[in-house]
């Protein structure tokens, strides 16, 4: 997953500067979590339930990476299942036992777009692979149907 979070403002940089003039933050830091508990919730968010409509969309989006005129290559079948485990803990965050369609929209840039490659007019034209991937998902159909697990 890719996150960019962006360069802090001039005062926010003068105020990270004075924290670590005279000493290193990362002497401060504390676990927030044993390993075997984050592995436990890891665990938990591989339980949550993904539709076998909800994969096909993931493989959907994936397969317009690869045929997409702009992307010399596209994702790999290591990036479904990265989009479908990114889905996956959303859904879990978000207290469901199950993945929407919505989950995987919100997880393909940080997914997808920087294991892009375009092609090299792409590329000089500027276009940005965020971009594509947004038009990709854009006009990617997203399933209706029902995504929890039968009771």
């Amino acid at each position: 997953m890719k996150l960019s979070l962006g360069y802090p403002e001039a005062t926010e940089e003068m105020e990270l500067l004075n924290r670590v003039e005279e000493r290193h933050p990362i002497g401060q830091l504390r676990p927030l979590m044993l390993s075997e508990e984050f592995a436990s919730l890891q665990k938990e968010a591989a339980r949550v339930h993904v539709d076998d409509t909800v994969k096909s969309y993931i493989v959907q989006l994936v397969t317009s990476t690869r045929q997409h005129p702009d992307i010399a290559l596209g994702a790999s079948p290591r990036a479904s299942i990265a989009l479908m485990r990114a889905a996956q803990g959303r859904a879990f965050l978000s207290g469901r036992s199950f993945v929407i369609p919505d989950d995987v929209k919100q997880m393909v840039l940080p997914i997808l777009a920087h294991r892009l490659m375009l092609t090299a007019e792409a590329a000089m034209a500027g276009k940005p692979s965020e971009s594509i991937m947004e038009t990709i998902a854009a006009t990617t159909p997203i399933p209706v149907r029902r995504y929890a697990p039968a009771q």
